[in-house]
């Protein structure tokens, strides 16, 4: 009996301790969308790899180029990886500064470098690889993990690819964590709600990491009947 009472106590203790998360419920509007001016004015949206080939894509770290220069075979490398300070080293024009460039601005900047050497040098740039079109899902979830965002993506897809939501989790405190304009922004969602279409499923972009929130007292309670079984028995034999 005295077993559950420090049980029950220690439940208690442990409720009080996961408070409720601060960041307010579907603070969406938070969380700037790619390319988005103001975050105030963002709207959540999505893209697939298809449409990062054009100009607004902007290059990140580990992403892998092809660089043609036109007549110039020497020059042109079929796979490239920028490295992790952004930069890219190339013959005659050395080391560049990629990250956070379009692919046709770093094109630009290649041939500036290569004006010296080459009279009026012509310069693609390719993304061969998107090393950001990762999505990385944490927290209580049954199959933690860094997934590659290969389609549109929404929340319950991102859960999805963790495996769903384990025995631990809190459906009402799922965080979006979002990378943009040079912050980081967070959001909160209930998935309960979306799973019955009372919220929307936000899209979830290349580059955002999920974290599902986890009932501490649900885990340790689970845990404790594990390890005190001949406690919980005592107890049901006393109010019989």
């Amino acid at each position: 009996m005295r077993s559950f009472v420090v049980l029950l106590g220690a439940i208690s203790l442990v409720g009080c301790a996961s408070a409720e998360s601060p960041v307010p419920l579907n603070a969406y509007q938070s969380v700037p969308a790619a390319g988005s001016v103001s975050p105030a004015a963002a709207t959540p949206q999505s893209f697939a790899p298809e449409d990062l080939v054009g100009g607004e894509y902007r290059i990140s770290a580990f992403d892998e180029l092809r660089i043609d220069v036109f007549n110039e075979p020497e020059l042109s490398v079929t796979e490239i990886p920028v490295n992790p300070n952004g930069r890219i080293v190339l013959p005659l024009a050395g080391e560049i500064v990629a990250e956070g460039l379009t692919p046709a601005e770093l094109g630009e900047r290649i041939a500036t470098s290569l004006r010296g050497y080459i009279r009026e040098p012509a310069v693609a740039v390719n993304v061969t690889q998107f090393t950001s079109q990762n999505v990385t899902v944490e927290g209580a979830v049954r199959t933690p993990g860094v997934f590659q965002a290969t389609d549109r993506l929404s929340l319950m897809d991102a859960v999805a690819l963790g495996g769903g939501l384990n025995d631990y989790s809190k459906e009402d405190e799922v965080l979006v964590f979002r990378d943009q304009q040079g912050g980081r922004y967070v959001a909160r969602f209930d998935i309960g709600s979306i799973r019955v279409g009372q919220m929307a499923d936000p899209a979830i972009l290349p580059g955002d990491i999920v974290v599902v929130g986890e009932s501490s007292s649900r885990r340790f309670f689970t845990d404790s009947l594990a390890l005190l079984p001949a406690a919980v028995g005592i107890f049901i034999a006393l109010i019989q």
